[in-house]
Formats: structure tokens, sequence, C-alpha cells
């Protein structure tokens, strides 16, 4: 809880002091209103999204896992767009994500792991209505859970709470929808110990994970 405090208090610092340095709070944002092209886009603004993910575990000991299948999950939040210095081609979006990720094991055994995630993205528009995101990530782990039945402590202390990661991607604007898609690449193992999965003893795993998006800002 002591994590999920301080990111969430991370957050919202970032997000007050870039709103003073930016013209978000003297007039509404257009960017997400306007179509493509204008040369009144504004580059700045706050929306929802969502959208599907498709896992991959990777690391030393994904080959000790029997007939592993990476699921299908999904993701949610929101995000908060900023120009750099007032322009219209650097920006920086954060973001707060629900993101679920899950594979099975040996057509028995299915894990769902879920985390609160924390992108800052620095955005590079290259057109008016299409741009490159490429950033950092943290996140702290939510609940796990073992064919729909949710674990105990004992269980998530032996996996990392803690985790992290590179993002980028990109995303094209339409109207005031955004559609987007992206890779994250896990830098750290999902279990800080040997933990026992269908049978087989993993410790070097980590998270991947290309996801496809739809977002509406305001």
């Amino acid at each position: 809880m002591k994590k999920i405090f301080l990111l969430f208090a991370g957050l919202s610092l970032s997000f007050c002091t870039l709103a003073q340095n930016t013209n978000v709070t003297t007039r509404l944002p257009q960017n997400h209103n306007l179509e493509g092209g204008g040369g009144n886009v504004d580059n700045s603004g706050f929306g929802i999204k969502g959208g599907v993910n498709f896992n991959q575990l990777r690391g030393d000991d994904k080959g000790n896992i029997n007939n592993l299948k990476n699921l299908t999950t999904w993701h949610a939040g929101i995000y908060g767009q900023f120009p750099v210095a007032g322009s219209r081609v650097f920006s920086i979006q954060p973001e707060i994500l629900f993101n679920r990720r899950a594979f099975e094991a040996q057509d028995t055994v299915e894990m769902k792991m879920d985390y609160l995630e924390v992108p800052f993205l620095f955005v590079f528009n290259v057109l008016d209505n299409l741009s490159f995101h490429v950033g950092p990530q943290a996140g702290v782990l939510l609940t796990v859970q073992e064919n729909e039945r949710e674990l105990g402590e004992s269980t998530k202390d032996r996996m990392n709470s803690f985790v992290y990661g590179a993002v980028g991607g990109v995303e094209a604007r339409v109207s005031f929808a955004r559609v987007g898609a992206r890779y994250h690449l896990g830098l750290n193992e999902i279990y800080k110990e040997p933990s026992t999965i269908a049978g087989k003893t993993v410790e070097d795993l980590k998270n991947g994970q290309f996801q496809i998006y739809v977002g509406v800002g305001f």
C-alpha cells in the first residue's frame, strides 16, 4: 500500500506541476476535438483510453513451462498530454492504467496478474494527427489469480510488487478519438524468488506486452 500511495502522490505532483506550466488551466484543450491538419492544433488535453493486451512471457525460465499459452487480456485508464515549452511538436504524456497480464500452463493452470501502471511518455508529433511515443513505465502489483481464485499474500510476497520497463509505440488521432499501438518491455522479473507453476520451478520470467487501444479526449 505504501508503494501505491507513493505512486499516486508522485503522479499527482507531476500533473500539478505540468498544468501550471501549460495553457491547460487557461483554456479548454483543443487537440482532441479538431480534425487533424489544422494550424490551430493545441498539443494538450486529457482523456480516457482502453484496449486489448497481447501478452508475452520472456526470460530464461520460459522454456520450463510446458504448453505455455500467452493469453489475451485488457487495460483501461486515463491520460494527460502537456506540450513542452508550448511546442506543437513535442509533448509529454503521463497515464494511469489498470493492466491485466495472463498466461496458461499445461492447459490446466491459468495465471492472471493485475497491475496499476504509470507510463510516462515523450511524444513526437510527426504530423498533426500522427505521433510516436517512447518512455519509461512503472507499476505495482494489485492481485494474483490462479484459475479464477485470488491468491493470498504468501504468493504475492514471492513476486516483485514493483515493476518497471520501457514503452514505445505509435498513435493516430481522428477528431476527438485516438487509436494506437505500443509495446511494453518488462525489465525486472515477475518472481523475486523461485516459485512453482504447474509443477515446474521458475524464477527468471519477465513480462512483455503488445497493446492496441482507443482513446477519447475531453
